[in-house]
């Protein structure tokens, strides 16, 4: 990772949420969450932090509820 700390955590604290996206994909919540992390990123892009804000915590209510499904 170059030396960057910084990216390297960020790497290993999402590398396992990346990893179930990717098996995941091609069920019905996938494109949900596409839809989702564009709405986050979009704000962030327009320097709209509320919205961001909005956005991401409805992605991670809708996330929890997602993964909620496979909790046994």
């Amino acid at each position: 990772m170059a030396g960057n700390l910084a990216i390297e955590q960020a790497f290993v604290r999402t590398h396992c949420h990346l990893h179930f996206f990717r098996l995941s994909y091609n069920q019905p919540f996938g494109e949900q969450t596409i839809v989702e992390h564009r709405a986050i990123v979009e704000a962030l892009v327009a320097g709209r932090p509320d919205q961001a804000r909005q956005a991401m915590t409805h992605h991670l209510e809708t996330a929890r509820d997602r993964l909620s499904r496979f909790d046994t």
